[in-house]
């Protein structure tokens, strides 16, 4: 061996300490061998002449590499007695030669040989061809044992996983995905996907449409599914299945993942779970019924015996001349009651599935407090004072008028009842946005609302009354009480119309007295039409009006209207002549206007909620009402909030133009 080099440094630097084994049988050769071995820095662990001895000290020394000399005396040559090493230690064999035939090269070849030097050699050509054995012997280790951990995981998880390779021929699969398909890894080696992995056609997904051969040629992407996986023993089993491609670092497919997940024992819980709760909701419900049952009947009981055992009081006192008059009243308010109760029951029941419409709140309370269901709250309750403080540009809810009528006048009961002399019940509106849910009574979430609040001058409510304020029959009653009186099924109604309008509540209560019910209503959010407002409204009017539009064809034919209606009508082209024509007429120095027509849209300036919020700047009572081309959108929603009454969305007929004009002109003003 030519001694050409020295020991190499730096980034040249051999694998110091790497033991190395010697088999040649020419001691000459052997011992220039072992010099030029420590020379370059490695460690020499045995130098034997013949293969038997190569085995035995392969087998004490496990060496980290092995020069072997293929034509070696005696029975066994290198290549054999290579082969026989490999078979029990994975320790990397360089070949040495002095001949280079075909057949010698070929037959080391099988044994996976980690080089092939031909003598003589150069040291340097022998450093670098152990240094290269060396390296890959390292990296072969290192592959397998990510391999063998790999398997491990892979045979550790509850899913079924097979690995195929590009043409789909099964590689690997895990004791699960032996389990699902009946197949053992030994027996589905090399077989194609297609002929373990058998799906039968779903009714819900079709999912045995196409094979797992045709799943896997087309798999250039992740694709799951549900399907009926038929087992190797015609076992159907429903399964999630997975294929994901496996990329080489150039983008090429070079094979895929099949992961297959039983849901049989998912289901079967689900549909356990599923019908434990319809069994605790029915047993719930039952419950319910049971006690709202119980609180019915005792109430009704207390109510009707006065109208069993009056009768006969009554025959008495006829008899002997008496006054009977009070007890006829007795009578006829226990009935009252009674008729209270079954009326409130039945609209309870009502409180499903009912019709719904744009509705102003406001509306509905003006109503309510002309009705007689409050003369008889008032003549129950004659030292109680019922007042309103509504907003009069409060925006449309969505809603049933006669649930919410019932509401307010519930809660209005309910409010007169914590009264016990002279006091004050107020209604009260108004819109409001929720930025950041809060935690009242409920929890009310994010959004824009508007709250009619019923508050009194009464006694205060402790936490149990607040927390059973909604429970039917919670607040008593005497039968001797006001005809009409809270404690009721009113408050159980009133929850059920709140819930069924999708609302939240509040209840606040001061120690020193007094309560407040605020009822959060989310804000209409639709096109609001004159069709779901009122079919009853003039046309005509005298007032003054400005119709602001940057579309002068449309700017001028509702002008021309309008004046054809009695109005009297100016125009503006954008959102700032509006604004200055405004200006003007707060300073006396043009026309006042009542009423604002403002377009939502505007190209040659700001839109119509900014146009609208300066007007308010300069005459914060303006009246206004928005057309767009557009449905309710945030923007509009907030001009709403703001005060604008209505929301006009084109194309609009003149009718629908003149009622809403006067459906706003007609609402009182702010103060």
């Amino acid at each position: 061996m030519d001694d050409t080099s020295k020991p190499a440094t730096g980034a040249g630097k051999p694998a110091r300490n790497a033991s190395i084994m010697i088999v040649e049988d020419e001691p000459i050769v052997a011992k220039d061998m072992e010099t030029s071995l420590l020379h370059l820095g490695y460690a020499v662990c045995a130098a034997v002449s013949s293969g038997e001895e190569a085995l035995d000290a392969a087998a004490r020394f496990h060496p980290d590499l092995i020069l072997m000399d293929i034509m070696l005396k005696g029975k066994l040559d290198g290549v054999e007695t290579a082969r026989r090493i490999s078979a029990g230690l994975a320790t990397p064999i360089i070949f040495l030669t002095a001949y280079s035939d075909e057949n010698t090269i070929n037959r080391a070849k099988e044994t996976n040989a980690y080089g092939y030097l031909l003598k003589p050699f150069e040291e340097r050509e022998v450093r670098s061809t152990i240094e290269m054995a060396l390296y890959k012997s390292a990296v072969e280790r290192q592959l397998k044992q990510n391999r063998e951990w790999l398997a491990s995981i892979l045979r550790s998880i509850s899913d079924g996983v097979i690995t195929t390779d590009v043409k789909g021929l099964i590689e690997f699969c895990n004791p699960v995905a032996e389990s699902l398909t009946g197949w053992a890894m030994k027996e589905m080696a090399g077989r194609s996907a297609g002929e373990v992995v058998v799906f039968e056609s779903s009714a819900q997904n079709g999912a045995g449409a196409k094979s797992m051969r045709a799943m896997l040629q087309e798999a250039d992407a992740p694709r799951n599914g549900e399907a009926t996986l038929v087992a190797r023993d015609g076992t159907r089993l429903e399964i999630e299945y997975s294929i994901v491609p496996l990329r080489q670092s150039d983008g090429a497919v070079s094979g895929n993942i099949v992961v297959l997940r039983n849901i049989a024992a998912r289901r079967e819980a689900y549909d356990r779970e599923q019908a434990l709760q319809k069994r605790l909701s029915r047993a719930q419900r039952m419950e319910s019924v049971g006690l709202l049952a119980n609180g019915i009947a005792e109430q009704l009981r207390r109510i009707v015996g006065p109208i069993v055992d009056y009768p006969e009081l009554i025959n008495n006192k006829i008899a002997a001349g008496n006054n009977i008059a009070p007890d006829l009243a007795v009578i006829q308010n226990s009935a009252r009651k009674a008729l209270d109760i079954l009326d409130d029951l039945i609209t309870l029941g009502q409180i499903k599935d009912f019709a719904v419409e744009p509705l102003d709140l406001n509306l509905i309370v003006e109503e309510i407090m002309g009705a007689t269901s409050l003369d008889r709250i008032k003549r129950d309750y004659p030292m109680v004072q019922i007042r309103c403080d509504l907003n009069p540009r409060i925006i449309p809810v969505t809603g049933n008028r006669q649930h919410l009528a019932t509401l307010f006048n519930n809660l209005i009961l309910s409010a007169c009842s914590r009264i016990s002399d002279a006091g004050t019940v107020t209604v009260s509106s108004e819109n409001t946005r929720i930025s950041e849910s809060i935690q009242g009574f409920e929890i009310i979430e994010r959004g824009d609302y508007v709250i009619i609040r019923f508050s009194d001058s009464g006694r205060a409510m402790s936490d149990d009354e607040i927390n059973r304020f909604f429970e039917p029959f919670a607040g008593g009653g005497e039968v001797g009480a006001p005809s009409r009186q809270a404690g009721g099924l009113d408050t159980a109604l009133a929850y059920a119309i709140i819930k069924g309008h999708k609302g939240a509540i509040d209840i606040k209560s001061a120690e020193a007295g007094g309560t407040e019910i605020a009822i959060y209503f989310p804000v209409y959010t639709g096109p609001i039409t004159l069709a779901e407002t009122s079919e009853n409204v003039a046309l005509q009017g005298v007032e003054s009006i400005l119709v602001v539009d940057d579309d002068p064809e449309l700017r001028k034919a509702a002008m021309a209207f309008l004046r054809s209606t009695g109005y009297k009508v100016f125009g503006a082209r954008n959102g700032a002549e509006a604004v200055e024509f405004v200006r003007k007429g707060t300073k006396g120095e043009g026309p006042t206007i009542d009423m604002a027509v403002i377009d939502m849209i505007m190209a040659d300036d700001f839109d119509g909620l900014e146009t609208y919020r300066a007007m308010l700047a300069l005459k914060p009572c303006q009246k206004a009402i928005i057309v767009s081309g557009f449905t309710v959108t945030q923007r509009i929603r907030e001009a709403m909030r703001l005060g604008v009454g209505q929301c006009l969305l084109k194309p609009y007929d003149q009718h629908d133009l003149a009622k809403a004009v006067r459906l706003e002109l007609d609402k009182p003003g702010r103060e």
